[in-house]
């Protein structure tokens, strides 16, 4: 049960004693450290007080957050579709979006012998969540048209990980939903269709030549050459705000798109350990009730591994809904237990 006091315990480790541990070891080892970058984390996990503001007042969050996201997931298509297009409006659009206001990654985008055009707003990997709520209630017409608006919406993104991902949650998703006949047919389908795009994903999204892939490798190759020359930051961390020279870049960064390398980094093995159970730790609550919802949290966890989006607001957003979605829950057992009494 999340009590009161776990709510006010769960927000200072996550909005206030993470971070000033962080800050100030980032401070007193003075390693490449920026204080600009140090604010900026700051301020995002600050945003966890969100939390505390939601479940004190009466509101239908979720509801709210979907609907965002169904008119974010439409405006994606409708931008995609004017480029396309070449409608005059929408690219003027696009142009304060990607050169004013810099909210958004607008362009084309090469995977090996494919070339896709990308329409990739911050908060796009959210619509995962819209997924995870459509298969929670009853499937009927609207929601099956929903859905395709949503996963096309993910496809017109252009990132691996959206991709990827929403083949994959939407496949498992049908597969949790069907019989057991019908399970039997998608997996025989599912192997013969795995067996044969195998090669064309290996060759065009995962090739290590790819210049997104061969960064990610560069800190990756570089994360090892650190830890194995300073054995002693796997163990206490770097501090929030601290840098480290990466081959991806070829120069010093504060971070990279190895999200989770970089919190061990910053926080190390037992600071680290904390921060990844108070992101899993809300999972325990939703999963029973909310199954669908829990694995599309697991699908974005993983999403944002590969891409600077965790500490961020649009990160911490995520963790609020969760949060506040177990909370949800332990109220309303809670609130069933008494009356059965």
């Amino acid at each position: 049960m999340i009590s009161n006091e776990k709510v006010i315990l769960i927000y200072l480790l996550f909005g206030l004693i993470l971070p000033l541990l962080g800050i100030i070891n980032g401070l007193l080892q003075d390693i490449h450290f920026s204080f600009q970058f140090a604010v900026g984390h700051i301020k995002s996990l600050l945003f966890f007080f969100i939390f505390l503001i939601l479940i004190n007042i009466d509101n239908d969050f979720e509801k709210i957050l979907i609907k965002i996201l169904n008119l974010l997931a439409i405006t994606i298509i409708v931008l995609y579709l004017g480029i396309l297009f070449q409608n005059p409006i929408i690219i003027k659009y696009v142009n304060y979006l990607v050169y004013d206001v810099e909210n958004a990654l607008i362009g084309p985008r090469q995977f090996g012998s494919v070339t896709l055009l990308m329409v990739f707003y911050k908060t796009a990997p959210l619509l995962l969540f819209v997924i995870g709520y459509i298969f929670s209630r009853r499937i009927n017409f609207s929601s099956i048209v929903l859905l395709f608006i949503i996963i096309t919406a993910l496809i017109f993104s252009g990132t691996r990980a959206n991709i990827i991902m929403s083949v994959i949650i939407l496949s498992l998703f049908i597969y949790m939903k069907s019989n057991k006949s019908i399970k039997i047919i998608l997996t025989i389908l599912f192997i013969i269709i795995l067996g044969s795009i195998v090669p064309f994903i290996i060759e065009n999204f995962l090739n290590t030549s790819e210049g997104s892939n061969s960064t990610k490798i560069g800190h990756f190759i570089s994360y090892l050459i650190l830890f194995e020359n300073n054995p002693y930051i796997m163990l206490f961390g770097h501090g929030i705000g601290s840098g480290f020279y990466s081959y991806g870049n070829n120069e010093i960064v504060q971070q990279t798109e190895l999200v989770y390398l970089d919190l061990f980094r910053m926080f190390g093995l037992i600071l680290f350990s904390v921060f990844i159970l108070l992101l899993l730790y809300p999972i325990l609550f939703i999963y029973k009730e909310e199954k669908y919802k829990a694995i599309s949290y697991i699908c974005y966890l993983i999403v944002a591994g590969t891409n600077p989006l965790l500490i961020g607001s649009t990160g911490i957003l995520v963790i609020v809904y969760v949060y506040f979605l177990a909370f949800k829950i332990e109220m309303k057992k809670k609130y069933l237990l008494k009356r059965d009494k």
